[in-house]
């Protein structure tokens, strides 16, 4: 069973059901195909990298059904172990020196999407107030792929992030999305 299932499960939200659509039209922009939808594509997330106080990750996603396609950038919301929402700040990262295309994917074709973020700073580790300074420690990333409302539940493996030092979240980069073949 696919663990973007158990997770979904685990934490599904009730308006993300409604908003989902068929994807049966063809895309209204370029005529081709239509747009993928959540619940189409499989989700997880690889850590890439770690140098001077920043994390390196991706968001691969792989087309499960019909041909579609996905365009721009991955929504995303850091949950914490008691299934409660952590201030989040996912920022589209356009000097990522990737351009904003739309990527086709046939059946079981992938993309990716890069994220960073940083771990150092004005913040000690969670647990530990040295300075004031706030961290959070995500257990759970809600991955918004589309923007058909949907979203799928990954755990978050990566440890913890620093607040900006004004009471509120460091931004996760966030690539637009590319292929990968």
């Amino acid at each position: 069973m696919r663990t973007d299932v158990l997770w979904r499960a685990l934490l599904a939200t009730t308006a993300a059901g409604a908003l989902l659509t068929t994807g049966a039209a063809a895309n209204a922009e370029t005529g081709g195909p239509p747009r993928c939808t959540t619940y189409q594509v499989d989700v997880t997330t690889e850590f890439t990298d770690a140098a001077a106080g920043h994390r390196y990750a991706r968001i691969l996603l792989r087309n499960e059904g019909a041909a579609c396609t996905l365009t721009g950038y991955s929504g995303l919301q850091l949950v914490a172990k008691n299934g409660h929402t952590l201030p989040t700040d996912a920022v589209h990262a356009p000097a990522s020196d990737r351009p904003v295309v739309e990527v086709a994917l046939q059946p079981y074709e992938r993309a990716a999407a890069d994220i960073d973020w940083v771990v150092n700073g004005p913040c000690p580790p969670p647990g530990r107030d040295d300075d004031g300074a706030e961290a959070w420690q995500p257990t759970f990333v809600e991955v918004y792929p589309s923007d058909d409302g949907g979203h799928l539940v990954l755990p978050w493996t990566y440890g913890w992030l620093c607040g900006d030092g004004d009471g509120g979240p460091a931004p996760i980069n966030v690539s637009p999305y590319y292929a990968i073949r």
